[in-house]
């Protein structure tokens, strides 16, 4: 039996039966290193994560000046927070939906990566570089991290097993870029760069970092958030305050969200593809997630809300689910 408590702003989190806030707040990952230093994650018990629908769920950031982790059902209820120290960003799922890979920002020092299980349970460090490592993304074999470093010279799209990077097996910069998103064959990436003018754009690259093919061009804007549809055939991105879609190939590029009175970004594909979820500034006081088709409609359900909270954020989403048991 579980019961219920407020959150920041009037939210409602879920926590197991006798799982009162204070109890929540004082339960601990078995963080590998163990660290009782400020700054080291720690999250709810067990109980507190299994509420959500396990085969279908989406994990996403929230909190204006604190950002923590947090997972919901596809309908935006159950929601649980995952991790408490408040400077956590950029989750992905594994393959097999049990753990979350994403970035911890110790205020010791640069954001590494780290790996937790949706249960909030087992935290183990993945990255220890003294630069800044964000925006991972795992292979779909799940033996494989693409994420985004300012190791070397600007930042770069790196690769390391998923076990993390160690002195015998470190992790290798591909490409010049940031924000890496891998196929769902594992064979390529799509990451962008920014071009000559300033402007930003999405690009195509192999596991080596080779045969890379620019797939959005036009002066000036700025294309990011790629994410390929579970089959492989589309990525969505967002492009100058609006979520588009394009076959994998560049071709038939198309908004399908409208800048004017929003601005969309961060989209993810629903496991069956039918539908992307993205983060929304409303241009009033705060973001949203919000779930939509995949194709151009206005019609969109939001999945978060803060009535009278100002400057609340929830953000880069990230959607999981056996595409044979998704729901449409």
């Amino acid at each position: 039996m579980s019961t219920r408590t407020h959150g920041p702003a009037g939210r409602r989190w879920r926590v197991g039966a006798g799982g009162a806030v204070t109890a929540a707040l004082l339960g601990a990952w078995a963080v590998v290193p163990t660290s009782e230093a400020a700054g080291t994650p720690s999250g709810p018990p067990e109980s507190a994560a299994a509420a959500v629908d396990p085969t279908n769920r989406i994990a996403f950031v929230t909190g204006s000046s604190s950002p923590h982790l947090a997972l919901m059902d596809r309908s935006g209820g159950n929601l649980v927070q995952l991790t408490w120290c408040h400077l956590d960003g950029s989750p992905t799922f594994t393959p097999d939906g049990r753990h979350l890979v994403f970035a911890h920002d110790d205020p010791r020092g640069p954001p590494d990566l780290w790996m937790v299980g949706t249960d909030g349970q087992n935290a183990v460090r993945l990255t220890t570089a003294p630069e800044r490592d964000t925006d991972p993304t795992v292979s779909p074999d799940g033996t494989l991290i693409a994420f985004t470093s300012n190791r070397g010279v600007g930042h770069g799209v790196y690769l390391m097993p998923l076990a993390g990077e160690s002195v015998s097996d470190p992790a290798v910069r591909l490409v010049r870029g940031w924000d890496p998103a891998f196929s769902p064959d594992g064979r390529h990436l799509a990451v962008v760069r920014r071009d000559a003018d300033g402007s930003t754009s999405i690009w195509v690259v192999n596991r080596k970092g080779e045969q890379r093919a620019r797939l959005t061009k036009g002066p000036g804007g700025w294309q990011g958030g790629p994410s390929y549809s579970p089959d492989g055939a589309r990525i969505a991105y967002s492009s100058d305050g609006a979520i588009w879609l394009m076959r994998s190939d560049g071709s038939r590029q198309r908004p399908i969200t409208d800048p004017k009175f929003n601005a969309d970004a961060r989209p993810a594909f629903s496991p069956n593809g039918r539908q992307v979820v993205f983060q929304r500034w409303n241009y009033a006081r705060y973001f949203n997630i919000v779930r939509k088709p995949a194709r151009r409609t206005s019609h969109a359900t939001v999945l978060t809300t803060y009535p009278g909270a100002w400057a609340q954020e929830d953000v880069q989403p990230a959607w999981w689910g056996p595409a044979l048991l998704a729901t449409p």
